[in-house]
Parts: structure tokens; C-alpha cells; sequence
């Protein structure tokens, strides 16, 4: 009996290691970055969606507005979707990151630079956000993406991105 858990205990082992990576480069956790700037330029809310957790949590907290919170997903795909609509047809987000000391899976730092063309005009707004990552899906996606007002100031003084 006592040798079956022990063999029962190390296969649990190599099953939970082989699930996720060992040692992940700071290029593996950009990795859910990458897929939301592709995802901006294309303007692909599947794209932007699958950046996250199945379970994952994207949240817009915006002084003066409302807070957002959109759970799984369902949720996560329709706020992208909703987003992507209110952009010029066929004109491409603009989306640029920038992180306060490198990116982990713990929570994380940073702030972001987004233009756009809405109505024929040029917009830029900047924001901070906080995230932490997961292993899910055989890949580093967001657990959670927390999204507040910044200013043009906040990004300028992070180092850029080599994403």
C-alpha cells in the first residue's frame, strides 16, 4: 500500500510539471501583451480574448465612469467587441505597453498607450494597469487585467517595452 501512494504521489508530480512550464522566460509572460497588440491592430476581439484565462477577469476602473468588470470568456469577448465598434472601420488600434520591472505571473505593473481613429479623428488615451498571469491552456494568459486612467506623463516615465 505504502509503495502504490508513493507511486501514485510521483506520477501526480510529473503530471502537475509537465502541465506547466518549469522556468519561463520573460518572453513567455509577455506572451498575453503580444496577442492583445495584435489583437488591437487587427481589430480581432477572439484574438483579444484568448489573451485571457478562461476564467479570467478584465476590469475597467476609470475615474468619473463607472467600473467595469467582465468575468470568463463570454463577458471578456463582448467588452472587446463592444470596444472594436466604436473605432473607424478598417482603421487599426495603436497599443503599447510599458512595465514597471519585469513582467511575472505574480501581480505586475506597467502602463499602456492606446490610438485610435474615432469619427475621423485621432484619439490617444493612456492608462496604468496591474495583472498577474495564469497557466492555462498550455500558455501564459491574464487571471486578471485591471485597467485605471493615466496620464501621458505616467507612461513616459517607465522604460519602453522590447515586446
Amino acid at each position: 500500500m505504502t509503495k502504490t501512494l508513493i507511486r501514485t504521489a510521483a506520477v501526480a508530480a510529473l503530471l502537475a510539471a509537465a502541465s506547466t512550464p518549469a522556468l519561463a522566460s520573460n518572453a513567455d509572460y509577455v506572451a498575453p501583451y503580444r496577442l492583445l497588440q495584435q489583437a488591437n491592430r487587427t481589430l480581432d476581439p477572439a484574438l483579444a480574448t484568448s489573451a485571457y484565462a478562461t476564467e479570467g477577469v478584465l476590469v475597467f476602473d476609470i475615474p468619473g465612469a463607472p467600473a467595469e468588470s467582465f468575468r470568463g470568456h463570454d463577458a471578456i469577448r463582448a467588452a472587446y467587441v463592444r470596444s472594436f465598434r466604436q473605432v473607424d472601420p478598417g482603421t487599426p488600434i495603436a497599443l503599447e505597453f510599458r512595465f514597471e520591472g519585469p513582467v511575472r505571473p505574480a501581480p505586475h505593473k506597467g502602463a499602456y498607450r492606446l490610438t485610435a481613429k474615432i469619427g475621423g479623428r485621432e484619439i490617444g488615451a493612456y492608462g496604468r494597469f496591474t495583472a498577474s498571469l495564469v497557466w492555462d491552456r498550455n500558455a501564459w494568459r491574464f487571471a486578471e487585467d485591471r485597467g485605471t486612467a493615466a496620464s501621458a506623463a505616467d507612461y513616459e516615465a517607465l522604460p519602453p517595452a522590447d515586446l
